[in-house]
C-alpha cells in the first residue's frame, strides 16, 4: 500500500494522454508501466475502474489483454465481450493465436466476439490475413454471419459492401 501513491501517478499519467493521440495501441506503456508495480488488488480495482468508464475505457482494457504477465485476462475479456465497440476486437483477435495452441485462451476470446456480434465483423474482415489468427476470425465470421467465405478477404470485403447496408447501427460513434 505504500506503493500506491507511485500507482496512482501511472494512472494520472495515462489520463493526460487522451486516446486520439495515441492511435495505436493507446495505453499500452502506461498499463506496462503499472503492472511493473505487481500491486494486484489496486490492479483489478483499475479494471472495475475503467470498465465504469463505459465507452472512454474500452481501448484501455483491451491493452491489458496485450501484457502476458498482468493476470485477469479472462475478467478483462469478458468485459470486452459487453461491449459494441470495434476497438474492443483487435485485443481480443491477439488472444486468438492460433500458434498458441492455447485452446482455454483462444476459446474465451472467440465467444467475447460472437458476443459483440455483428459490431465485430468489420474489424475481424480487416484482420483476415492475420497469419496468426485468420483461421480463428474466418470462424467466428462464419458463426456471426452464417456466410462462408474462408480465410479469403477479398470475399469477405465485397460481401460486407453490401451486408453493412443492413447494419447502419453498426457505423454510429460509440
Amino acid at each position: 500500500e505504500a506503493r500506491w501513491p507511485q500507482a496512482l501517478d501511472v494512472v494520472y499519467r495515462a489520463l493526460e494522454k487522451p486516446e486520439k493521440n495515441e492511435p495505436e495501441r493507446p495505453w499500452l506503456g502506461v498499463v506496462r508501466d503499472f503492472h511493473q508495480l505487481k500491486e494486484r488488488k489496486l490492479s483489478l480495482r483499475i479494471v472495475e475502474r475503467l470498465d465504469k468508464m463505459g465507452v472512454e475505457g474500452t481501448a484501455a482494457l483491451g491493452e491489458i489483454l496485450y501484457v502476458e504477465d498482468i493476470g485477469y485476462h479472462d475478467h478483462v475479456i469478458g468485459l470486452l465481450a459487453k461491449r459494441k465497440d470495434r476497438r474492443a476486437v483487435p485485443p481480443l483477435v491477439f488472444k486468438l493465436n492460433r500458434f498458441a495452441f492455447e485452446a482455454m485462451e483462444q476459446m474465451p476470446a472467440h465467444k467475447a466476439l460472437l458476443e459483440i456480434g455483428w459490431y465485430a465483423v468489420p474489424e475481424l474482415i480487416d484482420r483476415l490475413d492475420d497469419k496468426a489468427a485468420g483461421i480463428w476470425i474466418s470462424w467466428t465470421l462464419r458463426k456471426i454471419t452464417g456466410e462462408t467465405m474462408g480465410t479469403d478477404k477479398r470475399k469477405w470485403h465485397d460481401w460486407w459492401k453490401g451486408a453493412s447496408r443492413q447494419h447502419p447501427e453498426l457505423f454510429d460513434d460509440p
